[in-house]
């Protein structure tokens, strides 16, 4: 009799040999992990050096213990802020975020002088135990022979009408913001408003410069680029740049020993000053 023939099975549903299926399995894995299903795995696919920051998704691995502070233990003092409430609304708002907080007092920097400090003075005068106003420097007549007399009474009836202290003056290079005339802190015209600062008892804030990135190239070295891009300070004569305009503080504040000095957004300096300054951001 003819020998039968076993019964017909297709390659594809043998048994393989657990080697070849293993090879097989790992072969799938290998080519569904290179396949470009979507944006996202293409992106994780991409080599760092290649990766768009638009497309950059860091993930944290880090799990480091975390304190959420919802109210300072003892009062403190917010030592720099500005006019930002509007309404009497406002101010009562901005009261009950102080005492939920814990903030006694708030240091309002106006920089004004003239009828608008006195404008600002009777806006926060409900409140007087838990706001201090400080005035700015009039600079009116910069230009003219025997400035200074004026802008010191001035300060003088600031004072009277509740200033207790100087601020915020601002000098990113191109000389003191509020029509100064590019004078610098450590300008001679200014010695006489510096020095009644300091018979007063007025302390004076000073915005001085920026952050060094906004002076240096907006090119591929500058490791500030994202930020400095929208704050830069252009490199135009009468501007200084950032060693030069911090030099006027450190000037001013050896010129004025008596006088007492709280720099602002002091950051990324070539050196410190001297005499009676202190920093902040």
């Amino acid at each position: 009799m003819p020998r039968q023939r076993p019964p017909f099975r297709p390659r594809t549903l043998r048994r393989l040999p657990p080697w070849n299926a293993l090879i097989l399995g790992l072969s799938l894995c290998a080519l569904l992990r290179s396949a470009p299903a979507t944006d996202q795995a293409s992106t994780s696919a991409t080599s760092p050096d290649q990766l768009l920051l638009q497309d950059y998704r860091p993930r944290s691995i880090f799990n480091v213990p975390q304190t959420r502070v919802e109210k300072a233990r003892f009062p403190v003092i917010d030592v720099h802020s500005h006019a930002y409430a509007k309404t009497e609304a406002d101010v009562e708002r901005w009261v009950r975020t102080m005492d939920a907080v814990g903030i006694a007092r708030t240091v309002v920097m106006t920089g004004a002088t003239g009828k608008r400090f006195e404008e600002l003075v009777a806006f926060y005068q409900q409140h007087r135990d838990r706001f201090e106003l400080w005035c700015g420097v009039d600079y009116a007549g910069f230009d003219q022979p025997g400035f200074g007399p004026a802008a010191v009474a001035e300060l003088e009836r600031c004072v009277w009408a509740g200033a207790v202290g100087v601020g915020e003056l601002s000098d990113k290079g191109g000389g003191l913001r509020g029509n100064s005339g590019g004078m610098h802190l450590d300008g001679p015209r200014l010695d006489p408003i510096l020095e009644k600062c300091a018979d007063l008892r007025l302390p004076v804030n000073i915005h001085v410069g920026e952050d060094r990135w906004v002076y240096e190239p907006m090119d591929r070295s500058n490791d500030g680029l994202m930020n400095a891009s929208q704050w830069r300070i252009p490199e135009v004569p009468g501007v200084l740049r950032h060693d030069e305009v911090i030099a006027t503080l450190d000037r001013a504040v050896k010129k004025h020993p008596r006088t007492t000095f709280i720099a602002c957004h002091f950051a990324n300096c070539c050196s410190t000053t001297t005499g009676r300054c202190t920093g902040s951001t």
